[in-house]
């Protein structure tokens, strides 16, 4: 009796261990899969809140970058013809009427600045040589200021002249001036343009600032509508201390109707500066140029390229 009691109870078990195995297993199953769900929802989330914040990081120093850009634009230009004056002055006598521009390094918001401040004016404009020697002529001015060790391509490109006695611009943009090959890489496009054009300009009254200009410019500008030898006084004005040798010859010339030509193409103030910018990140650079032209009344209107 006892026997038969245990060998019945033994089937139970037998029994009962054998009916609750699957469910038991496929328990363990949902339960594990439930885990990696959960696992890869988590993952999921963390991975968006990360992206979030890096968007908003990225969005921030976006924000700085703009902001220090703009500030530097706005500051830099309407001060440029004080920087430049500055300039000017901690420089030796002979040098002070040849310096037409200014390069000034700064780091803000960890980002390295190179910004080139320049008289527009004190450069060699394309626009009046096109009005006053011609096309040829501007091409060889160009071919002679640039180099031949530039990898620009000179290809001009003037707007169509409709009215000669106006003498409007027909340059208003380095595209209509320089080719850029094919194989050049891109980003290397702006450090060319801005070191080819450091006395060129297609931008300002079309008058030459001889307080500031080179002799260089001064010459291939001036030189040929000289017709009393008015070149050889100024540069010797230009070598003298101060402006007022210049403003002297200057008012003696607008008497003499042959020096008139020339004379109406002579300033001794300036009132287009330009400013090109690179913002260097670690390996990454951008450029930008920005051309301020005063139109009255302290206003300037300002053009800006970016690359």
């Amino acid at each position: 009796m006892r026997l038969t009691r245990q060998i019945n109870l033994q089937s139970k078990l037998r029994s009962r261990s054998q009916a609750t195995s699957p469910r038991s297993g496929f328990v363990l199953l949902l339960v594990l899969a439930l885990i990696v769900v959960a696992g890869l929802v988590s993952a999921g989330v963390a991975r968006r809140s990360l992206l979030i914040a890096l968007e908003s990081a990225k969005g921030v120093d976006d924000l700085q970058t703009r902001w220090a850009r703009v500030s530097l634009q706005q500051c830099v230009l309407l001060q440029a013809d004080a920087i430049l004056a500055a300039e000017m002055s901690r420089r030796p006598a002979e040098d002070r009427v040849r310096t037409h521009y200014a390069d000034v390094e700064i780091r803000l918001a960890g980002k390295d600045y190179l910004l080139r401040i320049a008289d527009e004016e004190a450069k060699a404009s394309l626009n009046t040589i096109f009005h006053t020697q011609g096309e040829s002529s501007v091409t060889r001015t160009v071919r002679d200021l640039v180099g031949e060790s530039s990898d620009l391509t000179v290809n001009l490109r003037p707007f169509a002249v409709t009215d000669a006695a106006e003498r409007l611009p027909v340059f208003d943009s380095w595209g209509q001036v320089f080719q850029f090959a094919s194989s050049q890489i891109p980003a290397r496009v702006p450090a060319k343009l801005m070191q080819a054009t450091t006395n060129l300009t297609c931008w300002g009254s079309g008058r030459l600032n001889v307080t500031r200009t080179s002799d260089v410019v001064a010459n291939l500008l001036l030189r040929p509508l000289d017709q009393t030898g008015l070149m050889d006084r100024l540069n010797q004005a230009r070598g003298a201390r101060g402006t007022r040798s210049l403003n002297e010859l200057v008012e003696q010339s607008r008497q003499n109707p042959r020096d008139e030509g020339l004379v109406n193409l002579i300033a001794l103030r300036s009132g287009c500066f330009s400013l090109w910018m690179r913002v260097q990140d670690g390996q990454s650079q951008h450029y930008e140029l920005h051309i301020a032209e005063q139109t009255g009344n302290r206003r300037a209107d300002i053009m800006s390229f970016v690359w």
